[in-house]
């Protein structure tokens, strides 16, 4: 009997993931608004009451999407927060890292990725996880800054709201990165405006902190940044010749 609830709980595990992958698909290609319930049904290949046992709506489907890449993003930054490096130590590679994941996830289809996720039609997919970023780092940060504060690092009175504006700040940047990769009309021009608006974002964070200059910084930045530009850029020229 065991065996069998474990088993069936497994199977539903499973279709509950082909869902989720499945409406990912959609939603990238479509748009959350012109993806229908019938669309997910369908191409999942499976009956519509099959996918009402798991979910209750589509957006109820969407914030679980959301839900797990926000946790894959945490599992990777976990071992860092219980580190015992210090605050401006944490803070660097929590930046550093949260970004080479991000990187490392979506690298291989930059393009489908880029253009489907900052297309107006998926406002709101985008808005969905632009929140739930928002509210994982603002938590991260503001823990980081208050163990800043304790170690005499960071003279912040509210690390709360400070926490907040950083993890806004380091939304807006992959943002602005993302639309200057899509603008761009040569690598060259692209890289020299993502390593300004680099440049500006870590001394407005500097600033906000009241570090010194230079006490924040993107370790290896350059070169992933750099190779994520040329898979773009090939793509897109291999797309054009076709």
């Amino acid at each position: 009997m065991k065996k069998t609830t474990k088993r069936t709980l497994k199977e539903a595990r499973k279709r509950k993931d082909e869902i989720l992958k499945v409406a990912l698909e959609l939603f990238y290609k479509n748009g959350f608004e012109n993806t229908s319930i019938e669309d997910i049904v369908r191409k999942a290949g499976i009956a519509r009451g099959t996918l009402y046992y798991h979910f209750n709506s589509k957006m109820e489907i969407l914030e679980e999407i959301v839900d797990a890449m926000s946790k894959f993003i945490v599992f990777h930054l976990t071992p860092i927060i219980e580190s015992n490096l210090n605050a401006i130590e944490k803070l660097n590679k929590i930046l550093e890292e949260s970004i080479r994941v991000k990187i490392e996830k979506f690298k291989k289809e930059i393009i489908v990725y880029l253009k489907t996720y900052y297309d107006d039609k998926n406002i709101i997919f985008r808005q969905k996880m632009s929140e739930k970023n928002l509210e994982i780092s603002a938590s991260i940060f503001s823990k980081i800054i208050s163990q800043g504060v304790k170690e005499g690092i960071f003279d912040i009175q509210y690390p709360e709201y400070t926490g907040r504006l950083i993890a806004r700040l380091l939304g807006n940047f992959g943002d602005d990165v993302a639309r200057t990769i899509l603008n761009s009309d040569t690598k060259q021009n692209c890289i020299e405006k993502i390593y300004e608006l680099k440049k500006i974002y870590l001394i407005s964070m500097e600033r906000i902190l009241a570090l010194p200059k230079g006490a924040l910084g993107l370790k290896g930045y350059p070169e992933m940044i750099k190779e994520v530009i040329e898979t773009y850029f090939n793509e897109r020229r291999y797309d054009d010749s076709n």
